[in-house]
C-alpha cells in the first residue's frame, strides 16, 4: 500500500475488473457505493465521482477541475485504499485495454 502515496497526476488507475459502482447524492454528502465498500463526502466531490463510476480507467489529472490537483490525489488514494480502484499496468493508456481501443 505504500505505493499509493506515490501516485501523481500522470499516474492511471482503473476500477477492478467487473467492479460496478453507483453514486447516491444525499442533502449535504454524496458517495459512492461498491461491491465490499463505499466512500463518502462533501458535495464538492460529486462530479468526480460520477465521473469514476462512468470510467473505466483514466489519468488522476483527468478528473474534473471541481477539484484541485491536490484534492484529485487525496480522492484517488483513498479509492485506491479502499479498493475500488487499483493502479494500472504500465504500459495501459487510459481508455485503452491491452487487447486495443475500448469499443
Amino acid at each position: 500500500m505504500d505505493h499509493i502515496d506515490h501516485i501523481n497526476l500522470d499516474t492511471v488507475v482503473q476500477k477492478h475488473q467487473g467492479m460496478i459502482c453507483r453514486v447516491i447524492q444525499e442533502r449535504d454528502t454524496v458517495r459512492i457505493v461498491f461491491p465490499g465498500g463505499q466512500v463518502r463526502g462533501p458535495n464538492k466531490i460529486a462530479s468526480a465521482l460520477h465521473y469514476i463510476a462512468g470510467a473505466r480507467d483514466f489519468a488522476v489529472r483527468s478528473l474534473p477541475d471541481d477539484l484541485s490537483a491536490d484534492g484529485k490525489l487525496v480522492l484517488a488514494r483513498r479509492l485506491l485504499r479502499e479498493g475500488l480502484l487499483t493502479i494500472a499496468d504500465r504500459g495501459t493508456e487510459p481508455g485503452v485495454s491491452p487487447r486495443g481501443p475500448c469499443c
